[in-house]
């Protein structure tokens, strides 16, 4: 049994508008969507009040208890990539709702390609959460890289890396595509999240 059945999970997915262009055969919407029906599918066995799903990019859209990967593809079909990227507002959306269960730690999966809107105010917010945490494993933040944007990628990295000197805990891993595959499920990605 794995301890990701003991989290409550959210999902929160860049819709921004770099979100249309290609990376590879596809675009980092479409790679993004690929992504995340499997990883759905594979929470929604875990966590059986299915899982918040909170779109952000030209504004943010909350779905409650999303528990199949057809809801995804739904969500994927609705929405098309758009606008600028409030990561630090759907952040705090998702906190917000992790703060109303009954005690079981939280893990939130983020799925961006790019830099946020405001990075001072994402870095911010991680930092004042962090020192809010009784416990180190209350709260896990896991953020997939779709695309390759060096940018992007050195920021991510710095957030999993560089606030040991600001924030109680170390409550952030980043990752790539390439990456989060090469573990070779979802569960073991999760679970690393977790436990780095």
């Amino acid at each position: 049994m794995t301890i990701l059945a003991n989290y409550n999970h959210f999902l929160l997915i860049d819709k921004s508008g770099s979100m249309s262009e290609r990376v590879g055969n596809k675009t980092r919407w479409e790679a993004a969507e690929e992504f995340t029906v499997g990883l759905i599918g594979t929470l929604a066995q875990l966590d059986k009040d299915g899982v918040d799903v909170i779109t952000f990019g030209g504004g943010i859209k909350h779905y409650p208890s999303v528990a199949d990967a057809s809801t995804v593809s739904n969500i994927f079909k609705e929405q098309q990539p758009m606008g600028g990227t409030p990561t630090a507002e759907a952040l705090t959306k998702a906190l917000e709702l992790a703060n109303t269960d009954g005690g079981k730690p939280d893990l939130i999966t983020i799925v961006t390609d790019g830099e946020p809107n405001d990075k001072e105010a994402v870095k911010k917010l991680i930092i004042q959460t962090s020192n809010a945490l009784e416990k180190d494993e209350d709260l896990t933040i896991l953020f997939l890289q779709v695309g390759d944007n060096v940018q992007a990628r050195e920021w991510l990295v710095s957030l999993d890396d560089d606030l040991k000197n600001e924030a109680k805990f170390d409550i952030v891993d980043a990752k790539n595509f390439s990456e989060a595959e090469s573990l070779g499920s979802y569960v073991a990605l999760l679970e690393q999240a977790i436990n780095d």
